[in-house]
């Protein structure tokens, strides 16, 4: 019988189960449905979250089972998606289309290439895109950050090195100039505007 030595399998089991995990548990969800949406029906559909900022709340962060990193921006006068940012981990073979496919999302036929060294990717919609409802579509793969903290706890928990660990991160904008700015990243920074008193949930 073939011998796979131990120590082997040690190295190479955490970064197995992490990237079973995330991928799988809710890959169905369709990130088109979020457009339009208020804070409560958002908590419906990924559930409670464990942070929030603003009175009202523009922005949630959420612990989904789908992604390594939830997070979701509200307008602070209507209290309507803007801007929401998912994080999963790679996984061998994955390209920006089936990523964005997954989710049921489109960059279209021309996207813009923000330059980054490869294997980094960073793109960006160049136009509308047909039969989706935001007005920018952007997917990025890169390593762990620190200014990523889901991205770098996910790494500590599965023993992963945050350097050579990557993932990719689909950011989806609704309508106004002011929320259409965004870096190679995808940016990180919470709702900015008026009611933005700051204020922790609790649901952890």
């Amino acid at each position: 019988m073939p011998h796979f030595p131990f120590h082997r399998l040690r190295s190479v089991l955490p970064l197995c189960l992490a990237l079973i995990a995330p991928a799988t548990a809710h890959a169905q969800l369709k990130i088109n449905n979020l457009y339009g949406k208020n804070l409560a029906q958002v908590n419906a559909m990924l559930g409670k979250p464990v942070e929030t900022a603003g009175t009202p709340v523009n922005y949630a962060r959420y612990k989904n089972p789908g992604f390594v990193a939830a997070q979701v921006w509200f307008f602070f006068d209507t209290g309507i998606v803007t801007k929401a940012q998912f994080s999963t981990l790679g996984k061998p073979g994955d390209t920006p289309d089936s990523v964005l496919k997954r989710y049921g999302l489109s960059i279209g036929p021309s996207p813009r290439n923000n330059q980054v060294v490869k294997p980094a990717i960073s793109m960006v919609n160049s136009r509308p895109v047909p039969g989706q409802p935001w007005t920018r579509v952007f997917i990025s793969y890169l390593y762990a950050m620190s200014f990523k903290p889901d991205l770098m706890q996910y790494c500590k928990d599965h023993h992963l090195n945050p350097a050579h660990t990557w993932f990719w991160t689909i950011q989806v904008l609704s309508g106004r100039p002011q929320s259409n700015v965004m870096g190679v990243d995808g940016g990180t920074g919470k709702g900015k505007g008026k009611g933005k008193g700051k204020g922790k949930g609790k649901g952890k």
